[in-house]
């Protein structure tokens, strides 16, 4: 029995609380739900309200410190592997037993079963993700810049991580970022920086390594297929789209920008 399936057991039998309500909260919520488990979720919990909605998905969302839950429910926490920790603490405090972090496993959940590698051209698979357009071009720009080809790249990729992530994240996704890309400086693009994509050749993981390929012109990447056409539609409350960009503070001119650089990608 592997992980996930011991995991899907577990919640069968006991229930469980989601700890978080962002983007891994939700795909850990459509993995269930692919399992016909969608029932056995309680609620979602976070440390703060703040701006988080009253429910998700018919589930309320509560305040950890207001949560009460048998010592059998497993409490999954969904969140970033930045902030783990920090929610797994503030689990133990507030007295829930059986943690699991699920960051990984809620994308294998939703994503299915493994297909198996292939190599492809990252040009392609932009062309396939064209939805995801102006996620991979602030990517571009921020490795563009890295590379002293740009003084604005950074600029664009923070505020975009902003639009999507709490300023916290947002600034530890630059700091990731900067140091993948020093690696990949220093070492070269290996087949460890390894994309994932579904059964149409769209990315679902892995559009940094990609947009950095792109960049550096590198004919094929090495990509594991996976078995589901649902998880990049799912991921589309997360593209950056002209709209979003313009609410998130972008000027016109850095739509420009923009713009050109996602033709660029997209070999237009």
């Amino acid at each position: 029995m592997n992980e996930i399936e011991q995991l899907l057991r577990e919640i069968k039998n006991n229930g469980t609380v989601i700890i978080g309500a962002g983007l891994i909260a939700k795909r850990f919520y459509f993995g269930l739900e692919r399992h016909q488990l969608d029932d056995k979720v309680i609620c979602f919990a976070v440390s703060n309200k703040g701006k988080n909605p009253d429910q998700l998905f018919g589930r309320p969302v509560v305040e950890l410190k207001d949560l009460e839950i048998n010592s059998k429910t497993i409490s999954c926490i969904a969140g970033h592997r930045y902030i783990a920790e920090e929610l797994k603490k503030a689990a133990i405090e507030n007295g829930l037993k059986n943690i699991v972090w699920v960051g990984d496993l809620a994308n294998k959940m939703l994503w299915g079963n493994e297909l198996g590698l292939k190599d492809l051209s990252p040009g392609e698979i932009i062309v396939n993700s064209e939805e995801a357009k102006y996620n991979i071009a602030v990517r571009y720009l921020a490795a563009a810049e890295f590379y002293g080809k740009n003084n604005y790249g950074w600029n664009y990729y923070r505020k975009a991580m902003r639009s999507l992530y709490s300023k916290e994240l947002a600034d530890s996704r630059v700091d990731k970022y900067k140091n993948l890309l020093e690696s990949i400086k220093e070492k070269g693009y290996q087949k460890k920086n390894r994309i994932y994509v579904d059964s149409n050749n769209r990315i679902l993981d892995g559009f940094h390594r990609l947009a950095i390929a792109r960049f550096l012109n590198i004919d094929q990447v090495e990509c594991m297929v996976y078995e589901s056409q649902e998880a990049f539609t799912l991921n589309e409350g997360m593209y950056l789209s002209r709209d979003k960009l313009r609410e998130d503070g972008f000027t016109a001119e850095e739509i420009e920008i923009l713009d050109k650089t996602a033709e660029l990608i997209l070999g237009k």
